[in-house]
């Protein structure tokens, strides 16, 4: 069962310190809330969590390896979703099916017909050579989809 240690950690931003020796344990199907005020360190700790940043000290382990030392295994088991979609409106679908993939780490040349044909989408062409700001509702709804397949 997949497992995320969180030990001792410790966030200081423009020299102060947002949070200090936070330390909790979640399996898998465990939810976490976050609260706070603005400027707490809210981001910050999901950012450190999802490997973006590094702590100012402590330690993140993914099924007891360091994030650091074991980013790639960590990064293809995660996915991190922030304030704003990663979803480039002057690419096409194709284009950010390729960017978001990289970044999963898979570069080679892919069926994108199949993936779309996948998750319900089959006009290939038009999607592949329109902006996909005509198209955003269905590429946030593809982009999980996509994950899942590479994972």
């Amino acid at each position: 069962m997949p497992q995320f240690n969180i030990n001792n950690l410790e966030c200081v931003r423009h020299n102060n310190i947002l949070f200090s020796d936070l330390t909790f344990t979640m399996k898998d199907g465990d939810l976490l809330q976050i609260d706070g005020t603005n400027g707490s360190g809210k981001s910050s700790l999901l950012q450190i969590c999802s490997g973006l940043i590094r702590p100012s000290k402590g330690t993140i382990e993914w099924n007891n390896e360091d994030i650091y030392e074991y980013h790639n295994s960590f990064h293809k088991d995660t996915l991190y979703l922030g304030h704003k979609n990663a979803i480039k409106s002057s690419l096409t679908i194709k284009e950010n099916i390729q960017f978001i993939s990289a970044l999963g780490g898979v570069i080679e040349n892919q069926d994108y017909t199949e993936i779309l044909n996948t998750v319900g989408l089959s006009d290939t062409e038009e999607l592949f050579t329109n902006p996909s700001h005509e198209y955003t509702k269905e590429l946030l709804y593809l982009m999980p989809k996509i994950e899942s397949i590479y994972s």
